[in-house]
């Protein structure tokens, strides 16, 4: 199978162009198969692209159990751009992909941002047979090391962070640790970070993009998981009580629960965060994220919740997920929708993060 990429390749693009005609291909691949992406008429891969585009190759991956082959044509620009991020070495060594170096060698890529770069964590498989106290050392010591290699990272380097501000340097880091954290304890699969800035939003706007993403068992899943593993009486804080009583709430408004699945466990996902003991989690990060100029996406197959500083930002009820729950339900079939619906789903949970700067009028 070799599948031709477009000329363009945004998240836009992956859902409503690539992903509805590959999946009838996909459904085809059979263990030991050798597939290709051609990327020959690729000229450029946007910055809410690169994980989403990471997590199809894996998925690729998995399915046939061989390295994906990249078909290249000889393309300086875009293929510098891959290396300076070090998409293709990052994936090679998972084996992931393979592909010809001839097409690689002697790029420049000092045009780039030293900023601009993708990373990829390996899950931890066995984190839910671990004991209580176990868990919370481990999450603990991940937390820290996380922390830790963050700021040798050039984004969240001192000297060389486009974050401005002590307070949100602390927060950004923070959060972005939590959320790579929760990729690696509950995804169970591969998962991907990236980091670029001075993107371009509009005409008056840049910012940087902050984007992490899975290809694993999604909310719904790892949250069964937790409570399946987890007896009532030792899972003092999420229990199936406690996952009841959301699926009642949200039918109570009027929600098909199977229809809305993907949606729901969005919810459910910030619900659970919510009632948790944490410094920094999904939920506080949202509500941080509400008072600044930034917009916060979670995206788990076909849905996507998009929480803007412009909505959500002086708006009293945020604190309580059940509140927002309704109000983007009550919002769904409006011009200031929320929610958004694409027509393919893509296994596991991408996260993106906007943070904007406008431009002074000078």
């Amino acid at each position: 199978m070799i599948y031709k990429l477009p000329e363009k390749i945004s998240k836009w693009d992956l859902y409503n162009k690539v992903l509805p005609e590959l999946t009838e291909q996909y459904k085809h691949i059979k263990k030991g198969d050798t597939t290709a992406v051609s990327l020959v008429q690729t000229e450029q891969i946007n910055s809410n692209a690169v994980t989403l585009f990471a997590g199809m190759l894996n998925l690729l991956q998995n399915k046939s159990q061989n390295p994906v082959y990249l078909e290249f044509a000889y393309n300086p620009r875009f293929l510098g751009f891959l290396e300076s991020i070090d998409f293709l070495r990052q994936l090679q060594a998972k084996g992931i992909v393979e592909y010809e170096y001839d097409y690689t060698a002697d790029l420049k890529t000092d045009m780039y941002s030293k900023n601009n770069k993708l990373y990829s964590f390996q899950p931890c498989k066995y984190f839910e047979d671990k004991l209580i106290e176990e868990k919370k050392e481990f999450r603990d010591n991940l937390a820290q090391n996380m922390l830790f290699w963050l700021k040798s990272t050039p984004f969240f380097k001192k000297e060389t962070t486009p974050i401005k501000g002590d307070q949100m340097w602390e927060t950004t880091l923070g959060a972005v640790a939590e959320l790579i954290d929760n990729a690696i304890l509950h995804s169970g699969s591969i998962s991907y970070l990236y980091m670029q800035s001075g993107i371009k939003f509009e005409d008056n706007k840049k910012g940087y993009l902050i984007s992490v993403a899975d290809v694993g068992k999604g909310y719904y899943g790892a949250l069964s998981e937790k409570i399946e593993k987890q007896p009532e009486e030792e899972c003092i804080l999420y229990t199936q009580s406690s996952r009841e009583q959301f699926y009642r709430y949200a039918h109570s408004l009027g929600i098909d629960i199977e229809k809305e699945i993907n949606f729901l466990s969005i919810m459910e996902a910030l619900y659970y965060s919510q009632i948790q003991d944490r410094e920094i989690d999904l939920y506080k990060l949202k509500n941080s994220l509400a008072i600044s100029n930034a917009n916060f996406r979670i995206h788990q197959r076909n849905k996507e919740i998009v929480f803007t500083s412009k909505q959500c930002g002086g708006c009293n009820n945020r604190e309580d997920i059940l509140n927002c729950l309704q109000c983007i339900w009550n919002r769904k079939d409006t011009s200031e929708t929320s929610l958004k619906t694409y027509p393919i789903e893509m296994a596991g949970v991408h996260i993106e993060i906007e943070f904007i700067q406008e431009k002074k009028n000078v």
